[in-house]
């Protein structure tokens, strides 16, 4: 009972006139503002010094700090950063490939979930990942806190993990981080500092990354290696590029390295004044104006090398045109060079564009009306855009009376369409493709969706010069399309008067 009376009496005690309370003495005068006093100012400072003490400390049971250098960049790209695991491990009480395991979602692994603590408060972020690895990553801004996406003004440059669970080979793959940049948004000397965290029941480790911006050195090195490369091609439509082989080992050797290490060896173009070019515009490459010197998109051609991520394309670089641009009768030459320390292997590529020599005939008579074909597609569940495809060839060259050349050259300038469940009493003029590709997202239903909350399965028409097929892969977030999905529907593919029904049926398997 007394309980309840001194609660009662407190909001009364709160109502007393001020001057009843002594404390409150210098405040009687209401019509002058009150002056501080320097013990009131000495303890205003000491909260703020309290308040800005604990925004420093971080909430975990192990911090590792580690450092990443790069450059101003034109493009997306980044660098890779691998994690060492040792303290998670001792934290954790766990082995690395257990945590990563957890990560990824493994079946029966420990639930380990990423984190990050932001910059300007250290308070917790939740959520794993704003950025398209599904399970850890975030988009930071520059005062170290996270960006709600890529497409924030504020977005400066991404922590992204890089890895996944194959369950057939019953493996982590890829464990490492990328760190990069919105490309034109960072300057020499931005300098960010990020907090990346892993937890696992009421235990957090976390990853201090510092991120700096540092101006590239002067090209004193003299060229060790030197290789031509004649390559010919057809005028293109699309941004498909050739695989060109060249001396890897050559190249290697005078550089005096022992793997393609895209964070040691740099590429470097030639310049019309003859320097060298440091900024790449192009994935491990450069777009080339018409002239063959480097330039940013958009260009003539572009030449790039993906070696630097992956292993089979150690020795090849990849040409492509801007769709449209080149024609029969171009030449040009451009170089690419790969530089380490003050040594540089130099690929001189020379480029020849020649007219298409289609070698089929079109199938004789009129295209037909009533074609129908069914696609059955089944892959299993995957977190990325990994697609499985059908071959169509025969049966749209058959129903439209055109060479696959012809069919490909259709579906590239839009005379080709594509049609969902009916084809419209309406035509319009531009159709809403995925990402400009004939075909749609779909939902569960087998209805076009955009790509997000909704989306299930995408299903479109590839196509090239000597083939043609409807290619389907799966939505990543398993909320939208969760393994043992499967997706019907109908397309209306026409073109040159031609239809063909296609039948649909699209089967997602187990991760």
């Amino acid at each position: 009972m007394k309980r309840l009376i001194y609660t009662l009496l407190l909001p009364a005690l709160l109502l007393l006139p001020c001057m009843a309370l002594t404390s409150c003495d210098d405040y009687t005068d209401f019509s002058n503002p009150h002056i501080l006093t320097d013990d009131e100012l000495a303890e205003m400072a000491r909260q703020k010094h309290i308040a800005d003490s604990l925004r420093q400390v971080i909430n975990a049971d192990a911090i590792i700090e580690v450092t990443v250098t790069d450059y101003p960049t034109t493009m997306w790209g980044g660098k890779s950063l691998t994690l060492d695991f040792t303290k998670a491990c001792e934290v954790f009480e766990l082995t690395e490939d257990e945590i990563l395991s957890g990560l990824h979602q493994a079946p029966g692994a420990p639930e380990i979930t990423g984190f990050a603590i932001q910059g300007t408060t250290h308070a917790d972020y939740t959520t794993p990942s704003n950025t398209n690895n599904p399970y850890w990553g975030h988009w930071w801004r520059l005062d170290g806190d996270v960006a709600t996406s890529y497409s924030e003004d504020a977005s400066r440059f991404f922590v992204e993990w890089n890895g996944h669970y194959d369950e057939e080979k019953g493996q982590n793959v890829d464990a490492y981080f990328t760190v990069g940049q919105f490309p034109e948004r960072c300057s020499v000397g931005d300098e960010f500092k990020v907090i990346e965290g892993l937890k696992y029941k009421d235990k957090r480790v976390v990853w201090v990354i510092t991120y700096q911006i540092i101006e590239r050195g002067e090209v004193t090195g003299g060229v060790a290696f030197e290789q031509t490369i004649d390559v010919v091609m057809n005028p293109r439509v699309t941004y498909d590029s050739d695989a060109v082989e060249f001396d890897i080992n050559g190249v290697m050797a005078a550089l005096g390295v022992t793997e393609m290490n895209g964070d040691e060896v740099a590429v470097i173009g030639v310049n019309a004044d003859g320097s060298y070019n440091q900024v790449p515009t192009a994935n491990g490459g450069f777009w080339y104006d018409a002239l063959g010197y480097p330039c940013v998109y958009p260009g003539s051609f572009y030449i790039e090398y993906n070696g630097f991520m992956d292993e089979e394309g150690l020795s090849y670089l990849h040409v492509g045109q801007m769709p449209g641009e080149l024609q029969s009768g171009y030449e040009a030459s451009a170089k690419l060079g790969f530089m380490y320390g003050d040594k540089i292997a130099m690929l001189t590529v020379n480029l020849h564009i020649v007219a298409y020599d289609d070698p089929e005939t079109p199938p004789a008579g009129e295209p037909t009306t009533d074609s129908e074909i069914n696609v059955v597609i089944e892959k299993p569940w995957t977190d990325d855009y990994a697609n499985v495809r059908f071959d169509v060839r025969d049966a749209l060259r058959e129903a439209f009376k055109m060479t696959t050349y012809q069919i490909h050259m259709a579906k590239v300038n839009g005379d080709l369409r594509i049609y969902c469940k009916d084809i419209p009493e309406e035509i319009p003029e531009e159709m809403s493709y995925t990402s400009d590709v004939p075909g749609y997202w779909l939902d569960v239903d087998g209805n076009v969706t955009t790509y997000g909350n909704e989306s299930a399965v995408f299903v479109c028409l590839g196509s090239s010069e000597t083939e043609l097929w409807m290619y389907a892969g799966n939505f990543h977030d398993a909320a939208t399309c969760a393994p043992d999905t499967e997706v019907t529907t109908t397309y209306y593919i026409c073109c040159n008067g031609g239809i063909v029904k296609a039948n649909i049926t699209v089967k997602i398997g187990p991760a």
